[in-house]
């Protein structure tokens, strides 16, 4: 946790970029069920600025309202969806009621698997929280328990957007040894992914 670096939550000092939204989702409403998890970010000045963390048990017609709620509330340049089945066939929904700019990635591997190569966007303090944010106290206890915690839909979460950011780099370089197997250790560092343009 200590990786994670703070920003003051004050939209008017903050650098101009883009912004992205990843969900990890659920159609439940039981007390057992997972959360829907939706992430908001910047991706600006060489840094992620997470900018607020939805999390909620919902069934499927409110869930679709909400995230179309904060797309066009953020101004989401793309938005990002775990594509279970769940999450495709709410992806394909949205997409044909909205033209929204919405996709989804099929996980492999398991989630710890999937979110380490990329702790390096976080351990490189690329990886900014707002101060005092409503939703920090929840979000910092899964990441602290994180894989042995209750619940790991903030992770989920988490993990498609520093994938997302680091994809511009693994699918742009021509490096010989630019190659990387998920799971392993990452041939690349965190100056190296923002050194490509902002997509």
């Amino acid at each position: 946790w200590e990786w994670f670096q703070f920003y003051n939550l004050d939209c008017n000092s903050l650098p101009p970029g883009r912004i992205y939204q990843t969900w990890d989702t659920a159609h439940t409403v039981k007390e057992t069920s997972d959360y829907s998890v939706g992430i908001t970010f910047l991706q600006a000045d060489r840094h992620i600025y997470v900018l607020d963390v939805f999390r909620k048990r919902m069934l499927f017609p409110e869930l679709k309202a909400k995230v179309i709620e904060l797309a066009y509330e953020f101004g989401a340049f793309k938005i990002i969806i775990e594509g279970t089945n769940a999450g495709i066939d709410l992806r394909e929904m949205i997409f044909h009621e909205t033209h929204l700019p919405i996709y989804y990635y099929k996980p492999v591997n398991d989630k710890v698997a999937r979110i380490t190569p990329y702790t390096v966007l976080i351990e490189d303090g690329k990886v900014l929280l707002p101060k005092n944010a409503p939703w920090l106290p929840e979000f910092q206890r899964e990441m602290v328990l994180f894989p042995k915690g209750k619940h790991d839909d903030q992770v989920d979460a988490l993990q498609l957007m520093l994938r997302h950011v680091a994809r511009f780099y693994l699918k742009r370089s021509s490096r010989p040894d630019s190659t990387h197997n998920v799971g392993s250790t990452p041939r690349f560092s965190a100056n190296d992914v923002f050194t490509m343009p902002i997509q």
